[in-house]
């Protein structure tokens, strides 16, 4: 394990006390960072011109803090009622973020569950549009309209899930119908171009705010700037917190895939279009028709996994290199507001303010498998609770 910690400093300043030794604080905190790289601490082959065609990636952990602070210059500041005469003068910041430190002590961050949910969606020879499966279920139509047509009012559970599986769905079918038809061409051109070549995909699965444990909270500490004096220099603060938890993940690939052999003629290019538009069966088609499948993939990842085994538009798909990566982390920032006494004879008081930023993060790389049976890592959405309750209602 390898760590690395760099700390940079700002001029501090000077507190005089009558017929004393001034003492002089010559530096306050500007900057911390630190990082412990837990895996993925070698070398890698050919750096930094990697070839081309091998897959020389590698597992990578890292974890780490940062905090900014902000240096406030309050100028000459006076301690009022002290025996003897008290003065600071220089410069302030807020104080050290220690709350949050024991987020870095484990390693939190793992996207394994979105190993077969990237791979199936960054697929280059996937289908612009299910066919097969739009077919099947105009079989519901007849029901719809007589749905259609009852008091909305007396069965609003029905309507609901009518609406939700059977009209929007219908309506969402016939725009990418529209739209594949009208890019279908295009489509096949490009598959006929990238046939045998490295095709590089990169995919965004998932950029939230996990919780807010504090939004604008505040507090009314003593001291709400360091370095730290006698309480006498201080006359009242405020302090508003900031606290909150993220996740992103994302996932990166290379794939190469071949399209079916044969004369490129028409009856190829007639089979091609099948492809495009969905109407060759494969084992991910049947799934997708079996009733409940759809309640099974938002608790798992069974859909993608069968995706994934299913054959696509080419004959062979392989992935060069398929990674996935997660940065999970926690930021927070402090604001205070100090109010201080001015050394100008009369005590007048003023205030400054000042932030501290502090970062909190895990990063971690590793190889994606794109059959791995998970659990779904995302909660479910208010359409989906509406959909369950919705279910129920209809039984009711």
């Amino acid at each position: 394990m390898r760590s690395r910690s760099t700390i940079l400093n700002h001029a501090g300043g000077v507190k005089r006390m009558a017929s004393n030794p001034d003492t002089v604080i010559p530096e306050i905190n500007n900057l911390s960072i630190y990082t412990e790289l837990v895996d993925g601490d070698y070398g890698h082959l050919g750096y930094p011109d990697f070839p081309k065609d091998k897959d020389i990636g590698g597992p990578f952990f890292l974890r780490g803090r940062k905090e900014v602070w902000q240096p406030v210059y309050v100028g000459r500041i006076n301690r009022p009622g002290a025996p003897l005469k008290e003065t600071y003068e220089g410069w302030m910041t807020p104080p050290t973020i220690g709350g949050a430190l024991g987020f870095v002590g484990g390693k939190l961050a793992d996207p394994t569950s979105w190993g077969a949910t990237a791979y199936r969606r960054m697929r280059p020879d996937l289908p612009s549009f299910n066919g097969l499966n739009a077919l099947y279920e105009l079989k519901d139509v007849p029901e719809m309209l007589r749905q259609r047509f009852k008091p909305i009012l007396q069965d609003v559970g029905n309507a609901f899930l009518s609406w939700k599986f059977g009209w929007d769905a219908l309506r969402s079918d016939c725009q990418n119908l529209v739209k594949t038809q009208m890019s279908a061409q295009k489509r096949l051109a490009q598959l006929i171009r990238d046939n045998g070549r490295p095709v590089r995909r990169r995919i965004m699965l998932e950029d939230t705010v996990l919780a807010h444990p504090y939004d604008n909270v505040k507090t009314y500490p003593v001291a709400g700037m360091v370095p730290v004096l006698e309480s006498q220099f201080y006359g009242g603060a405020e302090a508003i917190h900031n606290l909150f938890d993220y996740r992103r993940t994302w996932a990166s690939a290379q794939f190469r895939y071949w399209l079916p052999e044969g004369p490129r003629d028409i009856v190829w290019t007639r089979r091609m279009l099948a492809n495009i538009f969905g109407l060759n069966l494969t084992p991910d088609m049947v799934y997708k028709a079996i009733p409940w499948s759809w309640l099974v993939d938002w608790f798992t990842n069974a859909g993608d996994v069968i995706s994934n085994m299913s054959g696509g538009m080419a004959g062979r798909l392989a992935a060069d290199r398929y990674y996935l990566m997660q940065e999970r982390g926690a930021q927070y920032t402090l604001q205070s507001t100090q109010t201080f006494f001015r050394d100008d004879g009369h005590d007048t008081k003023f205030t400054v303010t000042g932030t501290n930023f502090a970062n909190w993060y895990h990063k971690v790389r590793m190889r994606g498998d794109p059959f791995g049976l998970n659990t779904s890592p995302n909660q479910l959405s208010g359409m989906q609770l509406a959909i369950l309750g919705a279910l129920g209602l209809s039984r009711l």
